[in-house]
């Protein structure tokens, strides 16, 4: 990946992106759903392992990583102990957070990822092609949920969350597969209900690029799995590509097909704070280790969210380019616009989080236990 300082496109657009905003809980219940949210038969106590999430919907953790951020100086610091909230579907150690704060968007939990090793993953580290897999082997990833957008490793990316929204055998596409280089994703979770609803950030996605394979930059997934092992690190293909081929069914649109995976998605590559788009990169709030018992909440985004009257935007524009967030509805708008937008995003949440610009991810392990 190289910087791009200046890019082709005559406009931007920023996604509002909503996702489930609950908490990953250990051993209580789901109240919207009625559903335990952890495995029968498993231990449950302030400290464990959380198994791979297999229900129907996804979560978000509130994370301890090592991790690069940008202070509120935007001085960088490299590979250190940092918290933040986002979504990690597989197993992760987790420590019940005491005393808990349950309002106000406060963790219950905090939560290390984890990589487990397994026969999958010792099979493709000989060298063994994706695609020959034994069907054997695959039965691991049955009902496993993807992590989607993925904040851990060198870039952020983006994999297939709601690119079937809107899919139609007349249209045959949705917004989400047509984003364009220095395009605006805010992942965030909702609550409340119509326009004085409170939006809770987690990520902001620039994109960068998307992964190609010959001349194809969307394909299908589980019909490219050799191609694409060759462009992807081992661990995404693992705890993202997988799951979504064989895994959680719901990741890919149950309604299409009868739930088979004929859908094109695209893989979206995020623009780092090395290789940044027209100055802009993908980021996510964070805070430091040192002081932090009980957790913190995520960044409410407030009039950031377009949708609102544009006099309670951080920049002037015009009423008629925004757009309500509904299934994908997104704002047109210049590329200084939309830097400024971001730069005015990033100076805001500043003043309360650091910038966490790298998520490590974490050492493949046979086994694990929580230690502080």
């Amino acid at each position: 990946m190289e910087e791009t300082d200046t890019i082709n496109n005559k406009s931007s657009s920023v996604y509002f992106f909503i996702h489930p905003v609950g908490e990953h809980l250990v051993g209580n219940l789901d109240k919207n759903r009625g559903r335990a949210k952890f495995y029968s038969g498993v231990s449950i106590g302030d400290d464990g392992i959380m198994p791979w999430n297999t229900k129907r919907s996804h979560a978000r953790k509130f994370m301890c990583v090592s991790g690069d951020y940008l202070d509120n100086n935007d001085n960088l610091h490299k590979n250190e102990k940092i918290y933040f909230w986002g979504e990690w579907e597989p197993e992760s150690k987790y420590h019940k957070i005491k005393p808990h704060q349950a309002k106000n968007d406060m963790p219950e939990y905090i939560h290390e990822p984890l990589i487990l090793n397994n026969d999958v993953l010792e099979y493709l580290a000989l060298g063994n092609d994706a695609d020959s897999i034994p069907s054997n082997l695959l039965v691991y990833y049955k009902n496993k949920q993807n992590t989607d957008p993925y904040v851990f490793g060198n870039c952020f990316m983006y994999s297939c969350c709601k690119q079937t929204a809107g899919f139609s055998k007349t249209k045959g596409t949705s917004r989400m597969r047509e984003l364009k280089q220095g395009d605006i994703i805010l992942f965030f979770g909702k609550k409340g209900r119509g326009m004085d609803y409170k939006g809770y950030l987690d990520t902001v996605f620039v994109v960068y690029d998307r992964i190609r394979l010959g001349k194809d930059d969307r394909y299908i997934y589980k019909k490219k799995l050799s191609e694409l092992s060759k462009k992807v690190p081992i661990n995404y293909l693992h705890n993202v590509i997988l799951p979504i081929c064989f895994g959680n069914q719901e990741s890919i649109g149950s309604r299409v097909n009868n739930g088979s995976h004929i859908l094109e998605n695209v893989l979206y590559i995020g623009a780092t704070y090395d290789t940044p788009v027209n100055g802009i990169y993908s980021f996510f709030p964070c805070r430091k280790k040192e002081g932090i018992e009980i957790g913190f909440p995520r960044f409410e985004l407030g009039d950031f969210l377009m949708g609102r009257k544009p006099d309670q935007m951080p920049f002037p524009i015009v009423e008629k380019d925004y757009e309500y967030f509904n299934k994908n509805n997104k704002s047109n708008i210049t590329i200084n616009d939309a830097r400024t937008y971001w730069n005015e995003l990033k100076k805001t949440i500043s003043k309360e989080y650091y910038i966490g610009v790298k998520a490590y991810e974490p050492k493949i392990s046979s086994n694990a236990s929580y230690k502080d």
